[in-house]
């Protein structure tokens, strides 16, 4: 019976998870749970790269498109194109130059087709590895490159010319910095990089900026990514997904121009402002309490202390608590939440979102990159998605984040405010995110209840957007109550004069 081997079983299994899960792991299966609600969004579109939804047995359009270009690699280097000639090249591509990192420490698991030996795997990964090169080669020059293009150039640029390559190139990105399932080695595109590198008078990390730029201007508009572009970094990166990962999460505070010196009385004077305030809004507070009944300020009390993402309020609610909204050239960790002098008016700082058709497909992937690979309190594009998920419950509150002269969304969709809230409010289905807005997020959530939960406030915004942003309406209101004060006053006046003569 196995269940007097049960010791050894186990210890089978502890085996055969810590062989399989191997820290250096870099590509996952997504779960089937996740995979199957957007297939389409974990699939390639137009060329299959990678050890993964591949088929092998049959030579494609696109696979024969890479060939064409391995040959062109060949030409220029002056490598021998026979079997001898193809396994130095592999070998060479084959192995990283930092760590010794080999194939079967890249992916989690091998393909289940038993005809795939590792030998066959590397060669589809060197040639997957020479096509993305090639990619990078028509991101960096562009359609055009010069009057007098290089010939390797010049051969590359023909051949995607010659297969319309340019018609869909966003389409090839998308199938080499997006999906993850999609993912090759980063290391093999260097060492294929280090061998053209002469001829394109490009540097490997300057590829990567300008690759990882193309993308994720999926995701962010053109200002952002120009802001902080010659920051990118991307140290230890496995893949090219895990370097679009490490672009949308930059911390942009460093990048960002450099704040001039204060001196002492910059602060002695904010010291007195911030003391100011609250000598004349506590008052109020105060009286507001006291108006309010005992069983209204303990469900406030117990609503303060539940303070957990799901409960976070929508744009509106928070509108019409006098809470602004304004889109900010930062990175996806750029939320920021800044009070007014009086405490009347606040504003919450959002990262600046561009929209198009594939931005679904690159955070569904960022989202499953963070569930497999990164701890749990480091998942910062997860965070970000979620607390745009409660933000955003309606066509109402995307609309409301499109408005003014910075608006937090931008998109180029059909319909684009009930896709970008059903974008929001489906992305994260049977992902688990409980409690992840939390990171860098609490001061910024436990400020926004704070903000929503003084009843006081929703009367001001109210007051103010109904008579002063109206101005005539308040104008006849003014007025009214002046001729009616004078009109009291005059027969006040009538009526003692009467009695005294």
């Amino acid at each position: 019976m196995w269940v007097h081997s049960v010791d050894r079983l186990l210890a089978e299994n502890i085996a055969r998870n810590s062989n399989s899960r191997r820290h250096n792991c870099s590509v996952y299966r997504i779960p089937p749970f996740i995979r199957n609600l957007r297939p389409q969004c974990y699939d390639y579109n137009v060329i299959p790269l990678g050890l993964y939804n591949r088929d092998f047995r049959n030579v494609t359009p696109m696979v024969q498109l890479e060939l064409e270009v391995v040959a062109i690699f060949f030409k220029h280097l002056n490598l021998q194109p026979d079997v001898d000639g193809w396994n130095t090249f592999c070998r060479d591509l084959g192995m990283s130059p930092r760590d010794g990192t080999t194939l079967e420490n890249f992916y989690h698991e091998l393909p289940s087709d038993s005809s795939i030996t590792p030998n066959m795997g590397l060669s589809v990964l060197v040639i997957d590895a020479v096509f993305i090169a090639a990619i990078c080669v028509r991101a960096l020059v562009g359609p055009r490159y010069a009057d007098n293009p290089p010939g390797f150039v010049s051969d590359i640029l023909e051949i995607f010319d010659r297969s319309s390559v340019g018609c869909y190139f966003l389409s090839f990105l998308s199938d080499v910095g997006m999906v993850f399932e999609n993912q090759v080695p980063l290391y093999m595109l260097q060492n294929v990089w280090g061998k053209i590198s002469h001829m394109i008078g490009r540097s490997f990390e300057r590829c990567l900026q300008v690759t990882v730029g193309e993308i994720i201007l999926n995701l962010l508009p053109i200002p952002t990514v120009m802001s902080y572009y010659d920051s990118f970094e991307f140290e230890s990166c496995t893949h090219m997904l895990e370097c679009v990962h490490r672009a949308v999460i930059l911390d942009t505070s460093s990048t960002s121009a450099a704040v001039p010196s204060r001196s002492r009385v910059h602060y002695y004077t904010r010291y007195i402002n911030k003391h100011m305030r609250r000598l004349m809004i506590s008052p109020l507070l105060v009286v507001t309490r006291f108006l309010k009944s005992p069983v209204e300020r303990d469900t406030n009390v117990a609503a303060t202390r539940r303070l957990t993402p799901r409960t976070l309020p929508t744009v509106a609610e928070l509108r019409k608590a006098g809470i602004r909204f304004r889109g900010v050239q930062t990175s996806l960790c750029g939320i920021r939440f800044e009070k007014s002098f009086f405490n009347f008016r606040a504003t919450l700082n959002l990262p600046q979102l561009e929209f198009s058709d594939v931005t679904e497909r690159l955070l569904l992937n960022l989202c499953a990159f963070e569930l497999m690979r990164v701890p749990h309190q480091e998942r910062r594009v997860t965070a970000f998605v979620s607390v745009m998920d409660e933000l955003i419950s309606t066509e109402e509150d995307v609309h409301l984040l499109r408005e003014g002269p910075e608006p937090v969304i931008s998109a180029n969709l059909l319909r684009e405010n009930k896709r970008v809230a059903d974008l929001f409010d489906n992305i994260l289905q049977n992902f688990v995110y409980s409690n992840l807005v939390l990171v860098d997020l609490d001061e910024v959530i436990n400020d926004l209840h704070a903000w929503n939960d003084a009843r006081w406030r929703h009367q001001v915004t109210h007051f103010i957007d109904r008579f002063v942003t109206a101005p005539w309406i308040f104008v006849t209101m003014v007025a009214a109550t002046l001729l009616l004060s004078v009109t009291i006053g005059q027969t006040v006046y009538t009526v003692l004069g009467f009695y005294h003569s």
